[in-house]
């Protein structure tokens, strides 16, 4: 894994390996094409990996970053114009009546 990311453009920011504490192999590190951050834990016996990604931001690929105000609390939510960003369009539901916020 550590020798594929490098490979990737990743540069490792932790790496531990230690069979007598769990998880036994951690691997952190940052960066690729996409500036990921990437970490890595492996478990006895070695048929379990847990990963985890953080990427900069939450949109689909090749979508231009939109920044939308929140609306006034009487006024009705604003679907975006680009159809994959609605699923972040501000909803209400009965559960928190007229606040945007919850």
């Amino acid at each position: 894994m550590r020798k594929k990311l490098e490979a990737e453009g990743y540069k490792v920011s932790g790496y531990r390996e230690d069979k007598t504490k769990k998880p036994w192999a951690l691997l952190d590190a940052d960066g690729g094409k996409d500036d990921l951050s990437v970490s890595v834990e492996s478990y006895m016996p070695p048929t379990q990996l847990v990963f985890s990604v953080s990427t900069p931001c939450f949109l689909p690929p090749g979508t231009k970053q939109e920044q939308i105000s929140a609306p006034a609390p009487d006024a009705a939510p604003v679907t975006p114009k680009d159809p994959r960003l609605a699923l972040m369009a501000p909803t209400r539901s009965a559960h928190t009546g007229n606040n945007p916020f919850g």
